[in-house]
């Protein structure tokens, strides 16, 4: 049983590590609208930005446009993608 339970983590472990995503300061990213998601239709833009990573705080990051105003969310790594 503990054979088959290291396998599963080593398998699991080789195939996450091109999923991890890096999002530093200054970094350009797009954001996910979740209000996007109740919406109907194959037209939609549901990825907004570019915006910038002004700061990171414990895991949040505070966003900023390209013009210089400050979105006043926070929001998680698993809502940005890199541009």
């Amino acid at each position: 049983m503990a054979a088959l339970e290291l396998s599963c983590k080593a398998f699991l472990n080789r195939h996450q590590r091109g999923n991890e995503k890096f999002f530093e300061l200054g970094k350009v990213v797009l954001l996910f609208q979740k209000c996007m998601e109740k919406m109907s239709g194959k037209l939609r833009f549901r990825w907004t930005g570019p915006y910038w990573i002004i700061s990171v705080e414990n895991g949040t990051f505070k966003l900023g446009t390209l013009i210089g105003e400050i979105l006043q969310q926070k929001v998680n790594d698993f809502r940005l993608k890199s541009y």
